[in-house]
């Protein structure tokens, strides 16, 4: 049920903005919230591909173990993927096996059984994929997490023409919000299938209420505070001492000796031949807008 809004239509207080890399400790709220998530049991069959992953590999008549690429050509001659109906989103060499990911794991279950009985050895796991997120800004705080799928589906008339209700409710979870207690607005992030995703994010945006709200993927990179680099938090950090934030030097940030007027230098652009002359932390740094085009490509590939 949507819920009626009588008052006026408030002024937007903040427009979201990039977001800011930070060190992340412990799991904040919005994380667990989003562990939480992606490991509902009742969303098993629906969650990202990278669930429903399959290894193989096998051996020649001689006992030799065969490559991936010969792996891939005795899979297209022995199994009869379009009988099976299995949707393949996913097949690579990795670890001198073949990774096969499928959309679910019944689709897992039937391909690795036929797989067997052609003699493969099948190792079920999960792939290195990560599941797909889109950040829905703009919406309005009285919308919960339970009517946020409803209210899209009714005040969108064209996606009623390019998919089913079942396809997009099992292909739509929210996962958290972000924005301050303070505001009218929040941005939603959300996990979504690959379909969906591409139908959400061709749009460009959804009505919602009384907004017209964008829609965007989700990318977030987390920086360490120890030695700067993306990907990864202090806790997880292997690197055996400090680099400062400001001047790159082997030390603390907060202990930096330097500081204001010295000229600062980013560690990351430093290690990868880039323009340094700023903080690691500046909006404009090159080796932060060269991993966020990395990790739009992922999204994309």
């Amino acid at each position: 049920m949507i819920k009626q809004i009588n008052t006026p239509i408030p002024i937007p207080r903040r427009r979201p903005g990039r977001m800011v890399e930070r060190e992340r400790g412990a799991p904040t709220k919005d994380t667990r919230l989003l562990f939480s998530t992606l490991l509902d049991g009742r969303r098993e069959e629906t969650r990202s591909p990278g669930t429903a992953a399959l290894y193989i590999s096998c051996e020649s008549e001689a006992g030799e173990k065969l490559s991936p690429q010969s792996v891939r050509r005795r899979v297209l001659n022995e199994v009869d993927l379009t009988k099976l109906g299995v949707e393949v989103t996913t097949c690579k060499p990795v670890d001198q096996k073949l990774l096969v990911v499928v959309t679910n794991n019944k689709e897992r279950t039937v391909l690795s059984n036929a797989l067997a009985k052609k003699g493969f050895t099948v190792t079920e796991g999960k792939s290195n994929s990560k599941p797909h997120l889109i950040k829905i800004t703009r919406v309005d705080k009285s919308v919960g997490k339970e009517e946020l799928l409803e209210t899209i589906w009714k005040q969108n008339a064209f996606l009623r023409e390019l998919t089913s209700w079942d396809k997009i409710n099992s292909g739509f979870i929210p996962a958290f919000t972000k924005g301050g207690k303070q505001y009218d607005e929040v941005t939603w992030v959300v996990q979504v299938s690959k379909e969906v995703r591409k139908i959400l994010i061709d749009s460009g945006s959804l009505n919602i209420l009384l907004y017209r709200c964008k829609v965007e993927d989700f990318i977030d990179i987390s920086r360490c505070f120890h030695c700067q680099q993306y990907g990864h938090i202090s806790t997880n950090c292997k690197a055996s001492t400090h680099t400062c934030g400001f001047c790159a030097g082997e030390h603390n940030t907060r202990e930096c000796p330097g500081g204001m007027p010295h000229s600062p230098v980013c560690a990351n652009c430093q290690r990868m031949g880039l323009p340094y002359n700023h903080k690691v932390d500046d909006q404009e740094c090159p080796a932060y807008k060269k991993t966020l085009r990395k990790h739009a490509r992922l999204i994309h590939s």
